[in-house]
């Protein structure tokens, strides 16, 4: 059993990390930063995915590639893919 005496150098600061309120206070904050650092690389990984890099090979048709360019943000101006060899918004032009 403690004495009176060996509690009598504790503050009430350092037993109420102890508190329950607190407790579940951390375990929230703990598990959000878990969350974040599963999510955070899913999103990196989503975003590479995303800008896998197409050709005109990739596609049976035109119209496919066509969808998947306009999909994806390309335009006359915006085709990092480089599916539209004359800038027109026109992808793929030489397939079926």
């Amino acid at each position: 059993m403690v004495g009176s005496k060996e509690l009598s150098g504790f503050q009430p600061r350092t037993l109420a990390v102890l508190h329950p309120v607190r407790s579940r206070h951390s375990l929230l904050k703990l598990g959000l930063v878990a969350a974040a650092g599963v999510a955070l690389p899913l999103t990196f990984v989503g975003d590479a995915v995303a800008f896998r890099d197409r050709d005109c090979s990739d596609f049976s048709t035109q119209r496919r590639a066509q969808r998947w360019f306009n999909r994806h943000g390309g335009s006359a101006t915006h085709d990092p893919w480089n599916l539209d060899a004359d800038n027109d918004g026109i992808a793929c032009e030489n397939l079926p």
